[in-house]
């Protein structure tokens, strides 16, 4: 049996649908070998010079593409082995089909994480600053503090909201001279004119009125943090009314900071894919200042790389909590921290608790001492009498002044320090990518995991579980699909 078939030198995969274009090289008429099959043919050629230049073929009678694997001479004649070539026989089915496609050359999913490429050893890490959110100086944040008195506005302490200006004039005032506090009362002080006004040491005053023990609590916020306030009034200490004007605390005692950020992106994720973005390609630190370093969790920002957080501040202890989110609102993590500076506020005392039994002691004394001189007077011994007075006056002085220098002083205090340092530390977002090893997409595709029309992703195309039917025999609707699953270019 004669057929013609047309042979062509011709450059393609084999696992490839590409077709030769234009005419034949070479159109002969060949004859079959005897035992030869369709699939796996073998031809005679006769009367034409060497056809070893083609390496490929195609048979009109039979529709099918084939490569030539072999020419050999036997007896005076080329003989040609040939298989058939199923991607370029059926591409137009193969074209029309729509598979469940796993990798593409042509289109893609960035999203979905590409494991084929290794990383390589190449330290790439990316930083982005956030400032200092809760910072602020002594001389430019807010105090608060807490006062205990007789108008109190969280059961008997009150609290108020001053700078470094008001604190500073509240100091003075505490701490001023003893007439300044003498009044303190309101009462007006009569003296009989048979009775002598004692006047106590001023530094025994200053002791005995301590303007600090009513003073519970003083916090120090950066001028970052917008403390609330509600009002305003004098500032009370116990039953006393200072004067001094300050605001008041408001808002329920919680200041809120807020603020936006935006993670450094994976270098290779805009070519290659947003899934870089994510672990274990990425790893994310969120430092925090006094809230501390803790990592962040890629998966919420798969979408995108902006997030926000959410600071809300205790005003009356310190206390701050911070919350992180996605751009999608979602709370992706809380920490807490004390963010206000605890303000020592201290002033020295005395024991006269001690020092009163003392001189109760002293008086008793005194009171024997003044009975023994005035039985001597009485006894005629008026010398003696005068004698023994002076030494008993001695005594009284000398008494009272030595209880005073043995009370031992004791430091009463409130509050305990903070730490500026860490609310001034700056923020900021640290990035350590991994890169990926230089990809070949043209020969491996990237992932695209959907259905999709074959001929609609000219290129490298990989097919899960392909379900394609041929009008070709078993065995070759078997090996197109094998072909396809193991990845084949549509051309």
């Amino acid at each position: 049996m004669a057929i013609t078939v047309d042979f062509y030198s011709f450059t393609k995969r084999d696992n490839s649908t590409k077709r030769p274009t234009g005419g034949a090289a070479l159109s002969a008429a060949c004859d079959f070998k005897d035992d030869c099959g369709v699939i796996h043919p073998t031809l005679r050629i006769v009367g034409t010079g060497n056809p070893s230049a083609y390496n490929y073929a195609y048979i009109p009678d039979f529709g099918r593409y084939y490569f030539i694997s072999e020419w050999t001479w036997r007896l005076g004649e080329w003989e040609c082995s040939l298989y058939v070539d199923v991607l370029a026989t059926y591409k137009d089915e193969i074209g029309a089909s729509s598979e469940y496609v796993v990798r593409s050359s042509a289109e893609y999913d960035g999203d979905i994480t590409d494991s084929i490429y290794p990383t390589v050893a190449i330290d790439n890490t990316a930083s982005v600053s956030l400032g200092t959110p809760i910072g602020g100086t002594l001389n430019a944040g807010t105090y608060v503090l807490g006062v205990i008195n007789d108008t109190g506005g969280v059961g008997a302490v009150e609290y108020f909201a001053m700078g470094q200006g008001s604190f500073s004039s509240l100091c003075s005032y505490m701490f001023a001279s003893v007439p300044s506090w003498y009044d303190l009362t309101g009462i007006t002080r009569t003296t009989p004119p048979d009775i002598t006004e004692v006047v106590l040491p001023v530094e025994v005053m200053k002791s005995l009125v301590n303007p600090a023990q009513y003073i519970v609590s003083c916090m120090f916020f950066g001028q970052s943090v917008s403390v609330p306030t509600s009002g305003s009034g004098n500032i009370h200490f116990g039953w006393w009314n200072s004067g001094i004007s300050a605001a008041t605390l408001g808002a329920g005692g919680t200041a809120y900071k807020t603020g936006t950020f935006t993670l450094p992106a994976h270098p290779q994720a805009a070519a290659r894919g947003n899934y870089l973005n994510l672990s274990p390609y990425t790893r994310f630190t969120f430092n925090a200042g006094p809230f501390g370093f803790f990592p962040i969790d890629t998966t919420y920002f798969a979408d995108s790389l902006s997030g926000s957080y959410r600071i809300g501040i205790d005003c009356i202890t310190g206390e701050g909590t911070l919350h992180l989110h996605d751009d999608n609102g979602e709370v992706i993590a809380v920490n807490r921290a004390q963010i206000g500076v605890p303000i020592k506020l201290a002033q020295i005392t005395r024991d006269y608790l001690g020092t009163a039994a003392n001189v109760v002691s002293t008086a008793a004394d005194a009171v024997g001492g003044v009975a023994g001189a005035i039985g001597e007077g009485l006894g005629g011994n008026i010398f003696g009498a005068v004698e023994r007075g002076a030494q008993t006056a001695g005594s009284l002085a000398n008494g009272i002044v030595s209880s005073i220098k043995s009370a031992m002083p004791t430091l009463t205090a409130a509050g305990s320090t903070g730490s500026l340092y860490e609310i001034n530390r700056t923020w900021s977002i640290t990035a350590q990518h991994f890169l990926l090893a230089e990809e070949d997409n043209a020969h491996r595709g990237r992932p695209l995991a959907k259905k999709k029309q074959i001929s609609a992703i000219p290129g490298y195309i990989m097919v899960l579980d392909a379900d394609i039917a041929t009008s070709g025999m078993s065995s070759e609707t078997a090996s197109v699909r094998a072909y396809m699953e193991r990845g084949f270019y549509y051309e």
